[in-house]
């Protein structure tokens, strides 16, 4: 799961700064192989004193519309697929939304899987969901799958709303659909 931190200066619009994402995103997505759905934005516009840069750094003018990009990724990426990253994000952001590539700084910081709090919460949090839905749930016993992590996925094809806790009865097989904090888990009854 890389975590993208956008800064940029106050005074844009939303649709703006979302682009900006998205381009982020499709660069990722094209050139260190980001899965689909693998998007998480941190994007925050700053006032004229919260966001300081050298106007004229190494020669390069550099003009109000700058935007540091933070990229906390897994280590084990090769040089040439992160020189393609930042060549990718700069060519698309010229497109859209028109920023010029001296105005973009990209950023990677690399740590290992046992730092990085996706993989550690793949591993960790499903055996904890489990035990607490155990104790929580006793009578429904143990869980059994887990179901797409798309909403629109969710048993009998509806979505639902987003809440940090829905609960879906079958009458039929008594299995709940819970989701708990972004978590979903299919718990079987262990009842007859």
């Amino acid at each position: 799961m890389p975590l993208v931190r956008i800064d940029l200066r106050q005074g844009k619009t939303p649709e703006y700064r979302l682009k900006i994402g998205d381009m982020v995103y499709q660069a990722m997505r094209e050139t260190i192989t980001s899965p689909e759905y693998d998007r998480f934005q941190v994007i925050t516009d700053h006032l004229v004193d919260g966001l300081v840069y050298d106007p004229s750094y190494l020669g390069v003018d550099h003009t109000d519309d700058v935007v540091f990009i933070k990229i906390t990724l897994n280590v084990g990426r090769t040089v040439e697929r992160k020189k393609a990253l930042y060549a990718r994000i700069a060519e698309l952001l010229a497109k859209k939304p028109g920023l010029r590539p001296e105005d973009v700084f990209t950023n990677l910081v690399q740590c290992g899987k046992e730092d990085c709090p996706s993989a550690m919460a793949s591993l960790h949090t499903r055996r904890e969901t489990s035990d607490a839905l155990t104790s929580s749930y006793p009578a429904q016993g143990r869980i059994v799958a887990e179901p797409p992590k798309c909403a629109a996925q969710f048993p009998g094809g509806r979505a639902g709303k987003h809440r940090s806790r829905q609960i879906r009865r079958s009458t039929s097989s008594l299995e709940q659909t819970i989701r708990l904090c972004g978590w979903t888990a299919v718990v079987a009854s262990s009842m007859p």
